[in-house]
C-alpha cells in the first residue's frame, strides 16, 4: 500500500462506490443511487485525504482511509461545509435522517 495521489482520489471514490454498492448502511445512506453512492464516496475520501491518510494498492485493487485520532466526532465548524455534498449524496429530503444516523455512529467511535 502506498499513499494515494491527489489525481487518484477520484479513481478512489470510484473504487468505494463499487465497493459499497451492497453495503447497507452505504445504500440506506444513498438509496441505493450509483450517483449519489460516488458523491458520499467522495465526502469519504476527501475527508480522509484532510484529515488522515488515503491508501492504495499499486494497481487500484483496494483502498484504506484511515482517519487521524480525534477527526470524529466532527465539531461544526468542520461539518457545516460538506452539508451540499451530502445533500448531493443523500439527496435532500432523506439529508435530516441521513445526519441523525451519522451523529449517531460517530459518537459510538471509541474516544481517542
Amino acid at each position: 500500500m502506498r499513499s494515494a495521489t491527489p489525481r487518484e482520489h477520484e479513481d478512489v471514490a470510484a473504487l468505494l462506490a463499487r465497493a459499497f454498492a451492497d453495503e447497507p448502511f452505504w445504500r440506506w445512506t444513498t438509496g441505493g443511487s450509483q450517483e449519489r453512492r460516488l458523491a458520499f464516496a467522495h465526502l469519504t475520501v476527501a475527508l480522509a485525504a484532510g484529515h488522515g491518510t488515503v491508501l492504495v494498492a499499486p494497481a487500484m485493487t483496494c483502498t484504506a482511509l484511515v482517519l487521524e485520532p480525534g477527526v470524529l466526532p466532527q465539531p461544526p465548524h468542520r461539518a457545516l461545509p460538506q452539508l451540499p455534498g451530502l445533500a448531493r449524496a443523500t439527496g435532500a429530503r432523506h439529508l435530516p435522517q441521513v445526519l441523525r444516523g451519522l451523529l449517531r455512529v460517530e459518537h459510538l467511535h471509541p474516544p481517542g
